[in-house]
């Protein structure tokens, strides 16, 4: 499927055993798709100095290989450390193909961490060193970078129960950096955005971050099914005047977000932040965090039960 794209074809220059410089083309359609999207999995799943220890070891891995040293009791032990390291890298992950190139879209995991878990507050705990590395290489993270971190600062302090930190970030990321509009990071802030308004009760800024919000997704006709369905809800929460419009305008927005949540078109937005847990929390009153927990442990024995089945 890549080698009908192009993708997986180059040049490697490096040394040969016998001290010459070498020049090689390659086709490799099948490495360019699994390699990337396995590292980004990777990054899902695992904590920042597993992942460090682990590459830090491919390279001496594939020396000793290149080498003739294959065999070596060094090797054995490295591939023990890949081994364990592996144990809880699944998901499923998304490439999209263009001419020349593969780029991972989305992807999600039963083991994902922090947000995807409701450790939000393990997350916020985090967001100072986030804050500090992103001043200090400022000049070197690109404005969709920094978007997207923006973005899950803000969902992480939603869902520990800050929303004022929140919509601080929220309103960064839309404000901060030439990012295009179309982006799904963008579009999902927006979003965001909205969430975080409508848990603060900012219902004076409301009116004017909708319309702004429908104009950015190219107007209801033209928005996703599922950014719809939240546009929708927003909406009628605006209108709502007492807990039990409110609920009712909920009930309706679950029943479309929960049947959305298993179109794979829309898998994306999952990819963010979890509409559907914030729907639930909204309902019936309880924290983000816990809602989300409930949803990442139901995922995770789910998982585990389609396992059991398989061996």
């Amino acid at each position: 499927l890549g080698g009908r794209y192009g993708v997986g074809r180059g040049y490697h220059l490096g040394d040969t055993l016998l001290g010459f410089k070498g020049r090689i083309g390659y086709e490799a359609p099948a490495a360019e798709l699994l390699i990337p999207a396995h590292r980004e999995l990777e990054k899902l799943v695992l904590p920042q100095d597993q992942r460090s220890v682990k590459d830090s070891l491919a390279e001496l891995y594939g020396q000793r290989l290149h080498q003739g040293l294959g065999f070596e009791p060094a090797l054995r032990d490295i591939e023990a450390l890949w081994a364990s390291s592996q144990a809880r890298v699944s998901g499923q992950v998304r490439v999209e193909l263009e001419s020349g190139r593969a780029l991972v879209s989305g992807l999600e995991s039963p083991h994902s961490m922090l947000a995807r878990q409701g450790a939000f507050g393990r997350a916020v705990a985090r967001s100072a060193a986030i804050e500090e590395r992103m001043a200090h290489h400022e000049a070197r993270i690109g404005p969709l970078r920094k978007a997207g971190l923006l973005f899950q600062l803000a969902y992480v302090h939603l869902g520990a129960g800050m929303p004022d930190k929140a919509l601080r970030y929220s309103h960064r990321q839309l404000s901060e950096g030439p990012v295009d509009a179309g982006t799904e990071v963008h579009r999902f802030g927006r979003l965001l955005n909205l969430l975080i308004l409508l848990d603060l009760g900012r219902r004076e800024l409301l009116p004017t971050a909708l319309r702004t919000t429908t104009r950015t997704l190219g107007g209801r006709g033209q928005a996703r099914p599922l950014e719809h369905a939240l546009l929708t809800l927003v909406s009628e929460l605006l209108k709502a005047r007492d807990p039990a419009t409110d609920r009712a305008a909920c009930d309706r927005a679950m029943s479309a977000l929960l049947a959305l949540e298993q179109d794979p078109r829309e898998q994306a937005v999952h990819d963010h932040f979890d509409p559907v847990a914030w729907g639930e929390a909204r309902r019936s009153g309880r924290p983000l965090a816990e809602v989300v927990r409930q949803r990442a442990q139901a995922c995770a024995h789910k998982a585990g039960g389609k396992d059991r089945r398989a061996a």
